[in-house]
């Protein structure tokens, strides 16, 4: 580590470089587990630690990081971790929104008053169906998935079904 050299988040690197400087003390107490237990699962001989967790440095929130690296040496008071840290915090950002979006999508195709099923392309099994499909149909989703039409509609309805989707497979429309 060069001294005077910043982080893209313009943290003085001095503070990182400290030999007395114990960076435990700087991750989420709620995350301090982890990089115990990365340590304790390498045994003495130490190995390679890829693991995630979050750094709380004064006046700010907490930072999601990437801890990369393994055990440089044994010292007098434990071991001496030669560790990388990335920063990864818009990449936990983006995670927890595309998770919210997931959410909030399934949501709404849950609760569409439109009844909704997905079948498996190759085999015609039910992979999923929505509220309405269940409440149209008049059975639960446990019922209705992994079957294909002939378990699910009369005769009548399952070959008009048939011959609809292989008019739109063959037409497009």
């Amino acid at each position: 580590v060069s001294r005077g050299a910043t982080s893209a988040r313009n943290l003085p690197v001095e503070r990182f470089a400290d030999p007395d400087l114990d960076f435990r003390d700087l991750i989420l107490e709620s995350d301090r587990g982890v990089l115990r237990d990365a340590i304790a699962e390498r045994g003495p001989n130490g190995g390679h630690i890829d693991i995630t967790f979050r750094l709380v440095l004064a006046g700010q929130k907490a930072l999601w990081v990437r801890c990369v690296g393994g055990l440089s040496r044994q010292t007098a008071d434990g071991r001496l971790l030669d560790v990388r840290l990335i920063d990864i915090q818009e990449r936990m950002r983006i995670a927890e929104e595309h998770t919210h979006f997931s959410m909030m999508l399934d949501n709404i195709v849950e609760n569409i008053p439109f009844m909704i099923n997905v079948r498996d392309a190759k085999t015609g099994r039910v992979v999923f169906v929505n509220r309405a499909c269940m409440e149209t149909l008049r059975r639960d989703r446990d019922a209705l998935i992994g079957s294909v039409d002939t378990q699910t509609f009369s005769p009548e309805v399952e070959a008009e079904r048939t011959r609809i989707r292989r008019e739109v497979a063959e037409t497009g429309k």
